[in-house]
């Protein structure tokens, strides 16, 4: 199994696996900031009580970078 075919998982087994090695605590991190016209966009979505779908695209591709820097990192 290569780096990036590490299971991320919060449970104790997989059914259909065996553990052959626990890592412990591993993590991975991602920042990214929006530029100035998609924080000008995000507060007029917030200002008009819709969702900033800017914002949770950047949420989802930090937290899909994080979880790959978590997999290198294990």
């Amino acid at each position: 199994m290569g780096k990036m075919d590490v299971f991320v998982v919060t449970t104790p087994g997989i059914p259909g696996y065996s553990v052959k090695e626990v890592k412990g605590l591993v993590y991975g991190q991602s920042v990214r900031t929006r530029g100035a016209l998609g924080r000008i966009v995000a507060g007029i979505e917030a200002l008009v009580g819709g969702s900033s779908q800017a914002y949770l695209e950047e949420f989802n591709k930090a937290r899909d970078e994080a979880i790959e820097r978590l997999k290198e990192n294990a």
